[in-house]
């Protein structure tokens, strides 16, 4: 049969003069070409190994079609725009512009393409050859292209309010793999999204508020941090240091040498320094270390306290100058409780009340094991209350969108 199919092919190509062109037409609109890969109890009895061309085989995209299709799965592509000079790879208008017109440098090869099986531009390439290897799922899964990719798919689908509902998953669907989802698809995709909230609310371990308030006793009795105010100003100090700020200057008339760093910090004129952590967890034992220091000798010290939303004092503490105090305890937190770790001068003076402060917060299992849950130097977070030294998660929609453009249906041809 192939032999016969040989013949015909040569046959067909004197015809039409020897033209590949015409060829290359002639085999792409033929019925056996455009056929699925979609194969029958009939099909594999028959012709189990393709020989008779019974189906399409089928085909994992190349490099070139796996970027197009990617950018235009999250509307990047503007595949309008033809011709051109080519652009180089760290272009602002890559981002827009069909693979094909990607500049190809013989002397710097990029490396993803090679990662995709792209010819070798040095060598002669007759064909491409498909490989398998581990980097290609690594690309698919961690690389930035593919976390932007699907933060603008998830960007891009409508919302009714901020529930991921079966809407939300169908719109989805029909952009990234352009069919309904069915029943079955809906369902674990929500599943999927509601696992990924989950892990995602986990994760306000990590997070820390800055600021100041009055400590007071409310009306139960309970040592409370009232009139808490989040710092509004970030600044940078020498080359690699961060702080917060009340106020645009430091010091300040108002605030004096008030700011908060990454384990340390000066209380103000009238305001504690407070640092914030709230649990995430329903229920959970937890385990508070870390040794707060007053190292300069001037001046009358510092106070420091831990105080619990829910139970209200948990430990005070005198620090005086050249003095430090481990600030130790154990308790059980429950959800949205807020700790409140606070430094405030003594008797009015903040003379020389710089003070280094890292707390360290464990999970403790009925056992009496620790497990690091955050500690306020490592996890000391910016602007966008995110941990500075900690990569921001990817949201549970996005999560959802990169698993479509990494299945097999999206990958390959069909």
């Amino acid at each position: 049969v192939q032999a016969e199919l040989l013949d015909f092919l040569a046959a067909t190509l004197m015809d039409d003069g020897w033209s590949l062109k015409k060829l290359h037409k002639r085999i792409l609109m033929s019925r056996t070409y455009q056929q699925s890969s979609e194969t029958t109890d009939a099909k594999n009895l028959k012709d189990a190994d393709n020989e008779l061309l019974s189906r399409f085989n089928r085909q994992r995209l190349d490099y070139e079609s796996m970027r197009d299709a990617l950018l235009q799965a999250s509307a990047d592509l503007d595949a309008a725009k033809m011709g051109g000079r080519a652009v180089a790879l760290d272009a602002k208008e890559a981002e827009t512009r069909r693979t094909l017109y990607l500049k190809v440098d013989r002397y710097e090869q990029a490396t993803v393409p090679a990662m995709f099986d792209f010819a070798n531009p040095d060598n002669h390439s007759p064909m491409r050859y498909v490989t398998n290897v581990p980097q290609q799922t690594l690309f698919l899964m961690n690389s930035p292209f593919m976390s932007q990719r699907a933060a603008k798919v998830a960007a891009n689908t409508p919302m009714q309010g901020s529930a991921v509902d079966s809407q939300a998953i169908q719109a989805m669907y029909h952009r990234v793999l352009l069919r309904d989802a069915r029943p079955e698809e809906v369902e674990m995709a929500q599943r999927f999204v509601n696992d990924a909230e989950k892990l995602e609310r986990r994760s306000a371990a990590f997070i820390w508020k800055y600021g100041y308030g009055n400590v007071e006793t409310d009306a139960a009795g309970k040592l409370q941090v009232s009139g808490f105010t989040k710092l509004a100003h970030f600044g940078k100090v020498g080359q690699s240091t961060f702080r917060w700020y009340p106020a645009k200057t430091h010091p300040d008339k108002e605030y004096g040498h008030f700011y908060i760093g990454a384990g340390n910090g000066h209380p103000g004129n009238k305001w504690p320094v407070v640092m914030q952590w709230t649990s995430p967890f329903e229920k959970e034992k937890i385990r508070i270390t870390g040794e707060i220091k007053r190292p300069n000798e001037r001046g009358n010290g510092v106070r420091a306290w831990i105080i619990s939303s829910r139970t209200g004092r948990v430990r005070e503490e005198l620090v005086k100058p050249l003095g430090s105090v481990q600030m130790s305890a154990e308790l059980e937190v429950s959800q949205d409780e807020t700790l409140s770790f606070v430094v405030d001068c003594e008797q009015g003076s903040t003379d020389s009340d710089s003070f280094t402060w890292a707390p360290k917060i464990e999970r403790v299992n009925e056992k009496g094991e620790a497990t690091l849950l955050t500690k306020q130097d490592t996890d000391f977070c910016g602007p966008d209350g995110w941990p500075m030294k900690r990569t921001k998660p990817q949201a549970p929609l996005a999560q959802l969108a990169q698993v479509l453009m990494m299945s097999n249906e999206f990958q390959f041809v069909d």
